[in-house]
């Protein structure tokens, strides 16, 4: 199809600095239509021209009414005096040399006065509207960028930074694409929403990166560098929050256009450490700079790439990106994993049971592959928590049917290999009921958050109920489904259960084996929350991120195991060995830290385990 469009700079709405480009013509002649709007938005130096040429104006207009009353102002020779004197009255300031003679000049000064009163009041409020109106100071990267994302996938990210030293409270992201588009003859401007895979903060005080997947559902799906420049794409980002000192609404915004997208790159690391005080922090000299990606091509070769495919070598069954492929000491047992992926993004370690055309049916090898990489996340001194998901559109349908249909033929059990089932994670101290097949999650020395997506079956409920903290996408349902295949309350589900939910919860679940929603799994206690469709995974690293930031690795170690044990204990037995615990923790490093940290008002830095 012939491009029709006519020779012009490429489209955009808005300049670097967040001004609209745009220009508007043929609008009534009305220039005191919105003159309120027009002097708040002013910048400072053209309000206060304005302000000293209106003061100039009036004053020369009474100075003149002043000198056509031929002698009206005592001890005035001039029309220079005139205006001098009418300075005088409209500031109140009243020398006594020069003063008004007759009923003329008294009327005239009386006018004055008032119209004084009434223009500083007016001059004072724009004023003080202008100086109470927050504003935030948001730095957006000069240019964004497309990288590989999770299983090689790409995805189109921007950084922001708050230069202010408040916090922008419950702040949201919105990022739109503007395009131009044939339809019917003419080319029209259109706008797309594109999701981001986190688009709330509960606060925003240093950086946030916006990343948009760019898969099948997205409207950037399989364009390249070149699609972007010949369609004027335009990426609009608006951010929106409340300052938190002011209280009221901030927003700020920015655009990239296509030579401002970088292909196959990702941001540098930001974060900084002290080595002298450990304080953390940002380090804006490199806010803006951007490191090409491992695998990138020559930039002909990026410019034609489509969205949509893999911009890195795409993995062996169970290679990790190399977020998580730095530590030389675990990359062999990575590449025999082939039905979980692995990796770790500081603080957290995500565990995916990575199945998606089986909704992640549970295997023997899946087994072992989840408790051997527990067990390399329990000893990786990185990792604060372990987050367990499912790839796709379910977290677990239950034991794999295949497998299921084999134990009832009397087959064995499906081969693994050695190094898998050798591992043995969790804290052994705890007892033989805290190391059975599934329970021994409940002995993991870190804390293991389930994020929850799609349908749970089965015995992956018990998994589930094993994790300590789980949260529930929307669309999550769970069903025990025991009692309708002719089986009993499996893997500890009978101990667990009630304990979580209440015995009659629990009997409702196991008798029925009836499918709940989200909502209902809450409400019952079964899940801790339930996230907004398309936020789960990064809500969950999100609040890793606050434990990391603000919570002993150790103490949380030690709760768990408390809480846990304390299960089958009487309240005696539990008030006495909290109370020598408590004593121990005193002897340890990270009480004083967290003491120290609280008087001096930082982020307290807690020892790893």
């Amino acid at each position: 199809m012939a491009d029709h469009r006519p020779e012009t700079a490429p489209w955009r709405f808005l300049s670097r600095d967040g001004q609209d480009t745009f220009w508007r013509v043929n609008l009534p002649p009305d220039p005191l239509h919105d003159v309120y709007h027009l002097l708040l938005s002013a910048r400072w130096p053209v309000l206060i021209a304005l302000y000293a040429l209106a003061f100039l104006t009036i004053n020369t207009i009474f100075a003149l009414l002043y000198w056509l009353g031929g002698g009206s102002v005592l001890h005035a020779g001039s029309l220079a005096d005139d205006f001098f004197f009418s300075v005088q009255t409209m500031c109140t300031i009243g020398y006594g040399v020069m003063a008004p003679r007759g009923l003329y000049a008294n009327v005239l000064a009386t006018l004055e006065a008032f119209t004084g009163v009434v223009t500083f009041a007016i001059a004072t409020g724009i004023a003080f509207a202008k100086f109470s109106r927050p504003t935030a100071r948001v730095l957006f990267s000069r240019v964004a960028v497309v990288r590989p994302w999770e299983g090689g996938a790409p995805a189109l990210q921007l950084r922001m930074g708050n230069l202010r030293g408040n916090r922008i409270i419950e702040a949201r992201i919105r990022v739109t694409l503007a395009r131009t588009e044939w339809l019917d003859g003419e080319f029209l401007r259109r706008f797309y929403d594109l999701p981001l895979t986190r688009s709330t903060a509960i606060f925003f005080a240093l950086s946030w990166t916006a990343t948009h997947l760019l898969d099948a559902d997205s409207p950037l799906y399989g364009k390249t560098a070149d699609d972007l420049q010949r369609d004027e794409s335009e990426i609009i980002v608006s951010l929106l929050g409340i300052d938190e000192n002011f209280a009221q609404t901030v927003h700020a915004r920015y655009s990239y256009v296509a030579d401002e997208i970088i292909w196959n790159a990702r941001f540098a690391d930001v974060l900084h450490t002290d080595p002298a005080t450990g304080r953390r922090g940002i380090d804006y000299a490199r806010f803006h700079d951007v490191i090409p990606s491992a695998a990138r091509r020559d930039a002909r070769r990026s410019r034609s790439r489509p969205c949509g495919a893999a911009l890195d070598a795409t993995p062996a069954s169970g290679a990790q990106p190399d977020a998580i492929s730095d530590g030389q000491r675990s990359r062999g047992a990575f590449r025999m994993y082939e039905q979980i992926l692995y990796e770790v993004a500081e603080p957290a370690a995500l565990i995916t049971l990575n199945r998606p055309k089986q909704l992640n049916a549970w295997t023997d090898r899946m087994g072992a592959e989840v408790k051997h990489a527990l067990a390399t996340a329990e000893a990786d001194p990185r990792v604060v928590a372990i987050i367990l998901t499912g790839a796709g559109r379910g977290f677990c349908a239950g034991a794999d049917l295949f497998m299921l249909k084999g134990i009832s033929e009397g087959k064995g059990p499906e081969e693994v290999p050695d190094e898998l089932k050798a591992a043995d994670p969790g804290d052994p101290s705890m007892g033989e009921s805290f190391r059975g097949t599934y329970t021994y999650l409940l002995s993991i020395r870190k804390p293991i958050i389930a994020a929850v997506n799609g349908p749970v079956a089965g015995m992956a409920v018990p998994i589930v109920a094993c994790c300590d903290v789980r949260f529930a996408g929307e669309d999550a349902s769970f069903t025990t489904s025991f009692s309708r295949r002719g089986l009993v309350a499996e893997w500890g589900s009978s101990w667990i259960l009630p304990r979580l939910i209440g015995p009659a919860h629990a009997l409702d679940l196991l008798f029925s084996a009836r499918r709940i929603d989200a909502v209902e799994a809450a409400r019952i206690g079964l899940v801790n929350r339930v996230v907004a469709g398309g936020e789960l995974l990064s809500f969950t690293r999100h609040y890793v991120e606050d434990l990391a930031a603000n919570c002993s690795p150790t103490s949380m170690m030690i709760m768990k195991r408390q809480v846990y044990q304390h299960l089958t204990e009487t309240l005696g037995d539990a008030e006495r060995e909290a109370v020598q615990l408590m004593l121990d923790s005193f002897r340890r490093p990270d009480f004083r830290e967290g003491v120290t940290a609280f008087l001096e008002k930082r982020p307290p830095k807690f020892q790893p385990v």
